[in-house]
């Protein structure tokens, strides 16, 4: 076989190779990024949270709101949770804090595709243990992958 035949087959192959990565890579359905903002306030005893993501329709995030206790203090922080849906990119919640002290407040909110709640497009999309969930604010603990925000606000 001439030098020039060679040639041409090792090239060919080579784009053969590069078509197929880049096909490959366009049909696989890597990982998911979520991306979501929001805003937490304190107005009167009512905490007021709203924003907006990129989760689909219907998907169910889970809003914690927990009081930072003092270092000093001999009594646990006052917890609460509630579920929040999305719809057409957007969610809000109000929660009663009336029964929590003055001071700091974490205000997290989780997205958990494992959670029973979830509908099924949204478990179809980032998988029964969340699998197929990326990016910098992700949990991995093992068992299932969520996807957690987190704000600091004074009461």
């Amino acid at each position: 076989m001439s030098d020039t035949k060679k040639h041409f087959k090792k090239r060919l192959i080579f784009v053969i190779f590069c078509f197929s990565f880049v096909f490959w890579a366009l049909l696989s359905d890597g990982g998911k990024n979520v991306e979501l903002t929001y805003k937490a306030e304190i107005q009167g005893d009512i905490l007021k949270v709203s924003g907006n993501c990129d989760l689909p329709e219907g998907s169910l995030l889970t809003l914690s709101a927990l009081s930072i206790s003092s270092p000093l203090s001999s009594s646990p922080g006052m917890e609460t949770e509630s579920l929040i849906k999305v719809g057409n990119g957007y969610f809000e919640k109000e929660l009663d804090l009336s029964s929590f002290p003055d001071g700091e407040i974490d205000v997290s909110i989780y997205f958990y595709p494992t959670r029973k709640e979830q509908p099924e497009k949204v478990v179809e999309e980032f998988g029964k243990k969340g699998e197929k969930l990326e990016g910098e604010n992700l949990i991995d603990t093992g068992d299932y992958k969520a996807v957690w925000f987190e704000k600091i606000i004074k009461k």
